[in-house]
């Protein structure tokens, strides 16, 4: 993250969050550097992801590290959990406020380092129907991996983008599978050295090869 607005100089810059300190004030832990004073920190101080830039963090099998390694498209919502998500398969999420916010079904949502899909959003026993906990969503879309959260886990509503993905043709003409390429018509059939009983001219190579 990136910490600005500090009166003093060693706690403006660029850190990396080593720990989540509690279960609520979404208080966190970094590491400042190695000195022999700790003055209390004043000023108007504002902590910022650090964008599209080279982010700390370690990748391994179990943990992609997505918040550290990904900024994703933020589309408009962020709050938090009400309530700590106990384990990797429940559908239930509590956020705080709900009815405040505009999730709407098909919403999708970063907690941690998890993204879910808005699979139901209304209390259906209100009139008029309005948001209400718990909101039931998809859990670990995208490839991301289902984990527990605990309470006051940052929630974002990002947008994906639809992204259609090609591969390159397999297709191969036999005239332009040059090194194949033998007399006649330059196919499979005639190219190959057991079909050859002489070596043809430079002109002939040519002949063959811009004829196919």
């Amino acid at each position: 993250i990136r910490i600005t607005g500090a009166d003093q100089a060693q706690y403006n810059g660029s850190f990396v969050i080593n720990e989540i300190v509690g279960t609520s004030g979404n208080s966190f832990a970094i590491n400042v550097g190695v000195g022999t004073t700790a003055p209390t920190a004043t000023g108007t101080i504002f902590a910022f992801p650090e964008g599209y830039g080279s982010n700390d963090g370690v990748l391994t099998v179990d943990n992609e590290n997505l918040n550290g390694r990904m900024v994703p498209t933020y589309a408009g919502i962020t709050t938090v959990l009400s309530g700590a998500v106990p384990n990797a398969t429940t559908e239930d999420i509590n956020v705080l406020n709900p009815a405040t916010l505009d999730i709407n079904i098909g919403d999708y949502l970063m907690i941690d380092d998890e993204m879910v899909r808005v699979k139901t959003t209304t209390n259906a026993g209100s009139a008029p129907a309005v948001m209400a906990n718990p909101i039931k969503v998809f859990r670990g879309i995208l490839g991301t991996r289902a984990t527990t959260h605990s309470a006051d886990a940052v929630v974002r509503r990002i947008h994906v983008a639809a992204t259609e993905l090609r591969r390159h043709s397999i297709i191969r003409a036999s005239g332009h599978t040059f090194e194949y390429v033998g007399y006649g018509p330059g196919n499979y059939s005639t190219a190959f050295p057991d079909k050859q009983d002489r070596r043809i001219s430079f002109d002939e190579e040519l002949k063959t090869v811009f004829s196919c």
